[in-house]
């Protein structure tokens, strides 16, 4: 028997579900019932130092199972905590691996630079995207929605902006340096931010930032492996169900 978030839904499934529900509610209150008595007074050590003596206010065994929540708003709850949980973790391993295709030793799959006496006015991906900057951006204005009804993709897109980013550029500079590249030659993530992006520390960002992912990645595993767990013991139960 494979059993999932989607298990929860199964309306086969469901008079069990309510069984488990039932378990799980009757041995919480017996789990309450059977604890010792607690203090009636604690002391608290409060912000500024000083301790105060706080009365507890006991909850009887009647008290937490009217705080139980029925048996449909459990299952819904069950099944939006496993949805989140299945969400969080396909968003945090797709993040990792965006964050890892920015390593500086990556390819920057650039297609065609545009620049005059060391200043970066454009650049083309090899996908054909097209960014702008240091003043180009009025000149290039609208070209990257043009491209697109061109119906042009890939290296012939490149190819296609290429020449429509040099005649809009060449008039307002006339010492415009137009390098171009392909697979092999185009520079790395890490040596395009050398040479265009002064002050930039490639190396350190993409630490940073896989570090952050990794952090995410874990943190979201860790719920799905709690997630997990929870249902594992769900069909431990539904087993033993079944088999009574």
């Amino acid at each position: 028997m494979t059993f999932s978030t989607s298990s929860l839904t199964d309306p086969t499934l469901r008079s069990q579900l309510q069984s488990v529900y039932e378990t799980r509610k009757a041995t919480a209150i017996e789990a309450w019932e059977e604890r010792p008595d607690q203090p009636a007074e604690a002391q608290m050590t409060m912000p500024d130092g000083t301790v105060e003596t706080l009365t507890a206010i006991p909850i009887t065994a009647q008290q937490l199972e009217r705080a139980f929540v029925d048996f449909d708003t459990w299952l819904d709850t069950m099944v939006q905590t496993g949805e989140s949980s299945d969400a969080s973790l396909a968003t945090a391993m797709d993040r990792l691996a965006e964050v890892e295709a920015m390593n500086p030793a990556n390819s920057a799959k650039i297609a065609a630079t545009f620049s005059q006496d060391g200043v970066l006015l454009a650049y083309i991906r090899e996908d054909g995207t097209l960014a702008t900057s240091n003043g180009s951006e009025d000149l290039l204005a609208g070209l990257s929605e043009e491209a697109e009804t061109s119906g042009l993709s890939g290296e012939m897109l490149a190819d296609y902006l290429k020449t429509k980013v040099t005649e809009r550029l060449a008039d307002a500079y006339p010492y415009l340096d137009v390098e171009s590249f392909d697979s092999e030659t185009s520079p790395t993530i890490g040596e395009f931010a050398d040479r265009w992006s002064a002050g930039f520390d490639a190396d350190a960002v993409y630490e940073e930032a896989l570090s952050d992912a990794q952090a995410r990645l874990d943190e979201a595993r860790a719920w799905a492996d709690r997630w997990r767990a929870n249902l594992y013991e769900i069909q431990g139960l539904l087993m033993q169900a079944q088999s009574a």
